[in-house]
């Protein structure tokens, strides 16, 4: 009984191997370019995460380079600052020493004023 069932399914087994190959063989095909499609992916995104992160550690050295760029300027207005507060303490005694010196001006003005006043009343006598 066997043996009659497989030698009546033998033309359709001739016929069904080259089809069953030329699938596999496109099957290989279609798995190849599958491959090739996920490898170029695989690369592409290894080159973009190397790029992301050159541009991360890029960006890290300039927040570095600002950071120690404020640190200067901190200090900087720091100096800047107690420079400035010391400037305003000399200012304020020299217009404390010139506003004694303009009394004082007034003062030999008005008396010299007055002494020009009684040499001119002792002169007329």
């Amino acid at each position: 009984m066997w043996p009659k069932l497989l030698l009546e399914f033998l033309p359709h087994l001739t016929r069904l191997i080259p089809a069953a190959d030329n699938y596999l063989s496109s099957r290989k095909e279609s798995d190849k370019a599958y491959q090739a499609a996920l490898t170029s992916l695989k690369d592409e995104v290894r080159s973009g995460f190397a790029k992301a992160a050159e541009e991360q550690s890029n960006l890290g050295r300039e927040v570095k380079a600002h950071i120690a760029g404020s640190a200067q300027q901190a200090s900087d207005l720091a100096r800047m600052r107690s420079i400035l507060d010391s400037a305003e303490v000399r200012i304020a005694t020299i217009e404390n020493r010139l506003a004694i010196i303009l009394r004082l001006l007034w003062s030999v003005v008005f008396l010299l004023a007055v002494t020009i006043v009684i040499i001119a009343i002792h002169a007329c006598r």
